[in-house]
């Protein structure tokens, strides 16, 4: 690896450039081994559909993520998630095996099509709809007069039925 690092105490903080600016992420000591191997340099890219940066090089034209790397991933069936939706915390109290379904309901905040705002809320008919999806079916929860019922009963749906929420 080229970039610059540091080591304070359990954490390696690897300064990084994603669209001008310059940021750090963030790795287990234990894992800088596996970091600095890889030739080239780590570099930030944002994702607009994870609302955050992931940290990536490219090792003969092909893209590695830092993250799956940590983790030892090269299925692309099993997914890394950020447990705390910051992909420059590839430290690994942060990261965990998921499946697509699992990765999903640790998800931050609304799509964009969605113009209520509230997760698992929608206009239909005149009401507000609320569903959750479950291994890869929507459930329908109910019609309520506001959305702000409407995301009560998703946010009681969710609870029990996606264990792997951060929220």
């Amino acid at each position: 690896m080229k970039n610059y690092y540091e080591v304070i105490d359990d954490t390696c903080y690897i300064w990084v450039m994603g669209k001008g600016q310059q940021m750090y992420a963030l790795i287990s000591v234990e894992d800088l081994p596996k970091a600095d191997s890889v030739p080239g340099t780590w570099t930030a890219r944002y994702s607009e559909r994870g609302d955050t940066w992931y940290v990536t090089t490219n090792v003969d034209g092909k893209q590695i993520r830092l993250h799956r790397l940590i983790m030892d991933v090269t299925d692309p069936k099993i997914e890394v998630d950020h447990k705390n939706w910051n992909g420059l915390n590839n430290c690994r109290w942060n990261l965990r095996l998921a499946t697509h379904s699992e990765n999903n309901q640790n998800m931050r905040g609304t799509r964009k099509q969605n113009k209520s705002n509230l997760p698992g809320v929608g206009e239909y008919k005149g009401k507000y709809r609320a569903r959750i999806t479950v291994d890869g079916k929507t459930k329908y929860l109910g019609y309520f007069e506001t959305p702000e019922e409407a995301h009560e009963a998703y946010l009681k749906a969710k609870a029990g039925y996606h264990p792997y929420s951060h929220q």
